[in-house]
């Protein structure tokens, strides 16, 4: 009988002084994401051509993301941003891959937002044309989507977005997702 009183008598005791205390920060419980593609670039270096159709050619491809994060809460705190650059590989058109990556902690304000850029890593892909033999050959990766995903301190998501339903879908699902090659 005198366990069960001190129990109660702590369980008071602990909730009037959290009571007292002032409001714990619980950290952001809902947030927004904005994704924009705001800079793709592809520069094409010509190794040799001939008139007949044959080629030498070597391929480099950037994007760079613009991602706005907001919290549409009272509470803000710190947010753990994730890209994923996914790809294909030239060689294995139909496999995806993962050829580059990011994180970043960020601390968004309650009721605001920052901004925050992800840029690619530079996407290199090489082909050889022979007009006169008929062959092709390819290697590198050529770019496809990206992922973007936020979450608080505790691992739970609060926003998620991709360039495509098929790659949130994707993300989505981690047993597949994680079984994706990464090159980088």
């Amino acid at each position: 009988m005198k366990s069960i009183a001190l129990c109660v008598a702590s369980a008071l005791t602990t909730s009037f002084a959290f009571a007292q205390s002032p409001a714990r920060e619980q950290g952001p419980q809902n947030c927004y994401m904005e994704v924009r593609n705001v800079s793709s670039t592809l520069e094409i270096q010509r190794n040799w051509e001939t008139s007949w159709g044959s080629y030498d050619r070597d391929h480099f491809g950037r994007l760079i993301l613009k991602i706005r994060l907001g919290t549409v809460g009272r509470t803000g705190g710190p947010m753990e941003v994730q890209w994923f650059w996914i790809g294909r590989k030239l060689n294995d058109i139909g496999k995806l891959i993962v050829y580059g990556k990011g994180e970043k902690m960020v601390a968004v304000p309650a009721r605001y937002f920052v901004e925050l850029y992800a840029a690619a890593p530079i996407l290199k892909s090489h082909v050889l044309n022979l007009a006169a033999t008929g062959e092709r050959y390819v290697s590198g990766a050529q770019h496809d989507g990206w992922i973007v995903c936020a979450s608080d301190v505790n691992g739970r998501v609060l926003a998620e977005k991709a360039s495509s339903e098929a790659l949130l879908n994707l993300f989505n699902d981690s047993e597949q997702f994680t079984k994706l090659e990464s090159i980088k």
